[in-house]
């Protein structure tokens, strides 16, 4: 497995200032040295635990991976944890008609994003759900709530499939990831990945 000892995989933005973030960052590079990056109880216990936004793949600018999704998109971001892509990806869509999916099997995440971004961002839906299994959770999804698209034109992924390649046997989540993932993309479709490293 591997495991990113450094604590720039984390990013923590918190309005109280730099002790806080200090203490943060210390205690994330201790958290991964132990953490199962493929984990679902994982994830939770951490979201229940870290309120502050993680932005994994700091090196690089949201603005940077928003360019490459064109304008009036349907996106689904896939693992979104509490990060901030999606309502940057919703915000600079100003033509109004794309939508943003957050999609990860944490709910403390979904949480956490619906709180902060549900009220000023109307073309933006949370859903709970495994993205080895995309278009039966899409497809139920959309079924509770017509808004949410069960086909997109992006599929962004940053930091997915890096946690998934920390698993046992992970070639069988990967293939199935990717799988699920052609069966939503529209004929012109594209999955915008982001990763440390792939085999």
């Amino acid at each position: 497995c591997f495991v990113v000892k450094s604590s720039a995989a984390f990013v923590v933005k918190h309005p109280q200032g730099t002790l806080r973030q200090q203490l943060l960052l210390a205690a994330s590079e201790s958290f991964s040295s132990t953490f199962d990056f493929s984990s679902k109880f994982g994830w939770d216990e951490f979201y229940q635990r870290e309120d502050d936004i993680v932005e994994w793949h700091s090196s690089i600018a949201l603005s940077n991976i928003v360019k490459y999704i064109p304008k009036g998109s349907d996106c689904l971001v896939v693992g979104c944890g509490n990060s901030e892509l999606p309502r940057v990806i919703h915000d600079d869509d100003r033509s109004s008609k794309g939508h943003v999916t957050c999609l990860d099997t944490s709910s403390a995440c979904l949480d956490q994003l619906r709180t902060h971004h549900a009220s000023e961002c109307p073309r933006m839906s949370f859903v709970c759900g495994d993205a080895m299994r995309l278009a039966e959770v899409l497809t139920a999804s959309n079924q509770q709530d017509k808004n949410i698209p069960v086909d997109y034109d992006v599929i962004v992924d940053k930091g997915l499939i890096d946690a998934l390649l920390c698993g046992e046997g992970w070639n069988g989540p990967l293939e199935m990831v990717l799988t699920e993932a052609s069966q939503v993309l529209r004929p012109s479709g594209a999955y915008l990945l982001i990763s440390y490293k792939l085999p």
